[in-house]
């Protein structure tokens, strides 16, 4: 038995190379050799001429049949045409509508998804210059064409592999959606021995299981016993892409829906390369099949005649079998039908769904491992879930390690997806279920961004309570402290200044100024005047910050440099200085990425600056003592804001602290080294008084980033 394939040997037939290999095809009885396909080749015509029982072709092949050719359609292996158009994207040709006036090189009959996309997009042929297939992408590197059909698992790597990005412009992402490498097999073929060809294809469909889901392995196979010419990199890649074109985990492996062949075949009639009296009668294997039980049913019944004068209760008999027969047949198609509605509506669900869906089945060993998962898991975890085909649940979710997997669970939890090349982190709400005695379904959604406006909520709300307390605390403190910074103040000057109030007053108390100076130094009463007042002075500025919450932002804002503001604040954090924590802002190496041509920002100079102030010294302080201590600071624009980026390399902070750090009075300073209230400040300052936004992101022993973002100007 010959199976002709619609191109050179590689990735793109793996099933069938996996099928033989692996004896799929041999447990059904069959020896199947693979016949390689060459430009100018149409497989369908190859089984027409007798040449081979079975072809992998376009779908075209619905045209060949309605212009007389007796077709069959098997199985439709690619759920998703590969054909697109591929330009150099240094050209800037990204679009069909960039097409016209260019040079571009297709088959009509082999690219009806390009020829329909065109004409959905209202491009019409004599726009374009059409050129001869050469089946090459060296004229579209070299510049002789400017686009060209090709395959998206194959070219585009080529091209990459030679130091060309391509650009891809795909019929999918303009409503064109056909099957690609359909099984097909003549009428003849398939009414001569039904039987074997549903044989063939169990065969088929375990081969492409098996090759989607041990890929590396058939492509070493591939490598070793088929094709020289290409690469292991490059027939993984070829790998990579058709699982999305085939979607093993949602669809089974050669799935066909009627209706969406009759949407392909009038793509073909509105192109003019069919007829508009179509039929699709004998198309597809499973009307043949079903025509077979309707024969078989009516040499029953001639036979159930024959007998009926002898036995007329075997006749009756009959009669009921034949209805049985015909009603369960009926049924057999309704519920065949209904099924398969029911997976292209999953399918469509899963794919579209914004919500991560990853797939688990139990294997030979009990663990439950990958089989499959969405785009929105991919994009969630920022990795293809198809890197970890075949891993267990606990190696996919570390955080899911201890779950019991027996039963249902939801909970919001951190979790971890781990890859050869590192570790990615994220909180996500997580329900883990079961879609059968031995498959786990995991539903997942990123929640981070939620808990951080969440903490940003909180965070005002507590600014806003703490304002509406400042207001009314400030006149109940100010003035006691006033009086006890004035008192402290009095008494130090009139027990240490050397003026003659202050010695006629001791000698009318019957002793020396001098005395009493020594008496107040030996009981340190000095020292604690001083520290008094010095208190006292620190309670003043405490209250004076609060203070700063009750202004309801009546500031007056204008245009800033925000790079020039940045530079003025470390000019002035350049004089601070602590000998005795070994803090020096001079010796701060200072980084500057500045966007060129930023728009200004709109802000109050005074209150920004003091704001970046604020970032730097706290930043500094942490360094404090620290080899190599570094801050970058970065101004960009990000969308209609202006964006602020505050740096260091320093000790970084714990998840605890990160949340904290912008609460009022919360500090890791020592203490009397801080109030706790500069980033409550700052947070005010930039959220209420500019309608901007600020956060932090840390990690211990990763250094802390502040970013700001303010409306421009």
């Amino acid at each position: 038995m010959r199976l002709q394939l619609k191109w050179r040997h590689q990735f793109q037939f793996a099933g069938y190379y996996a099928a033989i290999e692996k004896g799929f095809f041999r447990d059904e009885g069959l020896a199947v050799e693979l016949v390689e396909g060459n430009p100018g080749v149409t497989p369908s015509q190859v089984i027409l001429d007798g040449q081979a029982d079975f072809a992998v072709d376009a779908p075209s092949i619905v045209i060949q049949r309605q212009l007389g050719a007796p077709l069959v359609a098997l199985a439709a292996i690619f759920q998703h045409s590969p054909t697109v158009l591929l330009t150099r994207r240094d050209s800037g040709i990204l679009t069909p509508q960039d097409l016209r006036g260019k040079r571009v090189m297709f088959t009509q009959l082999t690219d009806p998804e390009c020829l329909a996309m065109l004409s959905n997009e209202h491009v019409t042929l004599d726009s374009l210059t059409i050129m001869p297939h050469n089946w090459s992408i060296d004229d579209l590197i070299m510049g002789k064409v400017d686009a060209q059909t090709a395959y998206l698992t194959n070219e585009p790597y080529q091209m990459l592999l030679r130091g060309v990005e391509p650009g891809v412009i795909n019929p999918r992402s303009y409503g064109i959606d056909f099957y690609g490498d359909c099984l097909v097999a003549t009428e003849a073929k398939v009414r001569e021995d039904p039987r074997l060809v549903e044989a063939f294809l169990r065969g088929v469909q375990r081969g492409w299981r098996y090759a989607m889901e041990n890929r590396e392995e058939i492509a070493r196979l591939i490598l070793a016993k088929y094709t020289p010419r290409k690469s292991l990199d490059a027939l993984l890649y070829e790998a990579r892409v058709m699982d999305e074109l085939i979607k093993p985990e949602f669809v089974a492996i050669g799935h066909m829906n009627p209706e969406r062949w009759r949407h392909i075949a009038d793509v073909y009639v509105r192109l003019g390369m069919m007829p508009r009296n179509y039929s699709l009668e004998g198309f597809f294997f499973s009307d043949i099949i079903e025509e077979a039980a309707r024969r078989e049913q009516r040499i029953f019944r001639n036979v159930l005649s024959v007998l009926a004068g002898a036995v007329l209760l075997a006749a009756g008999f009959g009669i009921a079998q034949w209805r049985f027969g015909k009603r369960l047949a009926r049924q057999v198609r309704e519920r065949t039908e209904a099924l398969a509605a029911s997976e292209e509506t999953f399918r469509s669900i899963v794919e579209s769904s914004p919500v991560g869906m990853l797939f688990f089945r139990k294997g030979d060993d009990g663990l439950y491992r990958l089989t499959g998962g969405n785009p929105a898991a991919d994009r969630l975890t920022a990795r293809p879930h198809r890197e970890y085909l075949g891993r267990a649940l606990a190696e996919t979710f570390p955080d899911l390690e201890a779950t019991d997997a027996t039963a249902v669970e939801t909970s919001q939890r951190s979790v971890e997806t781990r890859s050869d090349e590192g570790l990615f982190r994220g909180l996500y709400d997580v329900h883990l279920f079961h879609t059968g005695p031995e498959a786990l379904a995991l539903i997942f959604q990123e929640v981070s961004e939620r808990r951080r406006m969440m903490e940003m909520l909180i965070q005002t709300e507590k600014m806003m309570s703490l304002g509406g307390l400042a207001a009314g605390m400030a006149h109940e403190i100010n003035n006691p402290l006033g009086g006890i910074i004035q008192s402290a103040q009095v008494v130090l000057s009139r027990l240490t200044r050397d003026s003659e109030v202050n010695r006629q007053a001791a000698m009318a108390a019957g002793c020396e100024m001098e005395a009493v100076r020594s008496f107040l130094t030996a009981r340190d009463i000095l020292f604690m005047v001083q520290a008094m007042r010095d208190s006292a002075l620190r309670a003043a500025q405490i209250v004076g910050s609060m203070l700063e919450f009750s202004r309801a932002g009546d500031v007056s804002l204008s245009p800033l440099s925000l790079p020039a503001v940045l530079d003025k604040a470390v000019e002035l954090c350049s004089t601070d200085f602590d000998h005795q924590n070994k803090y020096d802002f001079k010796g701060v190496r200072i980084l500057r990425e500045y966007e060129a041509h930023l728009p200004p920002a709109l802000g109050n100079r005074t209150q920004i600056q003091q704001v970046f102030m604020n970032l730097m010294a706290n930043a500094a302080h942490a360094m404090a003592g620290q080899g190599d201590p570094e801050i970058v600071l970065r101004a960009r624009r990000d969308g209609d804001m202006a964006r602020v980026e505050i740096e260091d390399n320093g000790p970084g902070m714990t998840e605890d602290v990160r949340r904290k750090v912008f609460e009022p009075f919360f500090t890791t300073k020592g203490v009397g080294e801080g109030t706790g209230l500069g980033l409550s400040l700052s947070y005010f300052i930039i959220t209420n008084n500019h309608n901007g936004t600020i956060e932090v992101e840390s990690d211990p022993g990763r250094g802390s980033r502040f970013i700001i973002r303010l409306p421009l100007a």
